[in-house]
């Protein structure tokens, strides 16, 4: 399954697909990287499920509150502001991206290092959204 096989259900418009993309890589670039977006998620608890998304299996999934928790709601409404949407469908759709993300972007199971994150992002975003 692709990564935003759903979008349409959450969000409506044309240019969506751009949208996202800058929004991805302005949320990576704000945390400081992949390592620092992942570390968030360590610092609440959810190593666990950072793990699965760097690993070989299936992805364990992420809430809408997660994503509040572990990023707060001033990236959540950066977020929604790039897409021109709600904060909650924002959550939504960072819900559902971010373990893919993680997961295409960690073939070899390790979070790149900072100077590789946007050579890798830029890389591999078109699979994602199957263009």
């Amino acid at each position: 399954m692709k990564c935003f096989d759903r979008l349409g259900e959450l969000m409506s418009g044309e240019g969506k697909h751009d949208a996202v993309m800058r929004a991805l890589a302005a949320l990576v670039d704000d945390h400081g990287g992949l390592g620092g977006l992942g570390q968030r998620f360590r610092d609440i608890g959810l190593g666990n499920v950072l793990d699965s998304w760097l690993d070989n299996g299936g992805n364990l999934p992420l809430t809408p509150a997660d994503v509040y928790v572990a990023l707060g709601e001033g990236a959540v409404g950066q977020f929604a502001d790039m897409m021109e949407t709600t904060s909650l469908n924002a959550a939504k759709v960072m819900a559902e991206a971010l373990p893919e993300l993680f997961d295409r972007l960690t073939p070899d199971g390790a979070l790149p290092g900072r100077e590789d994150d946007f050579a890798r992002l830029f890389s591999s975003i078109g699979v994602l959204f199957d263009r």
